[in-house]
């Protein structure tokens, strides 16, 4: 993701069924750092219990993924 250049990164989540705290301790690193070049990660289809792991960290209203359907 480090070499990406434009203003969203966008994961096509649909397949991942699980994540554990590593991935979502990783993802919301990923997504700040990105949110300090004025850039958004973005997770596409992600399905409820990722999104409920995802949101778990830091609750739904801090979260720094967006999510889209």
């Amino acid at each position: 993701m480090q070499r990406t250049e434009g203003p969203r990164v966008v994961i096509d989540a649909q397949q991942i069924n699980f994540i554990d705290y590593s991935g979502v301790e990783m993802l919301h690193q990923e997504a700040r750092r990105l949110g300090q070049q004025g850039r958004v990660l973005v997770l596409r289809n992600a399905r409820p219990q990722v999104i409920e792991e995802l949101h778990k960290l830091e609750g739904p209203e801090n979260c720094p993924i967006l999510f889209e359907d």
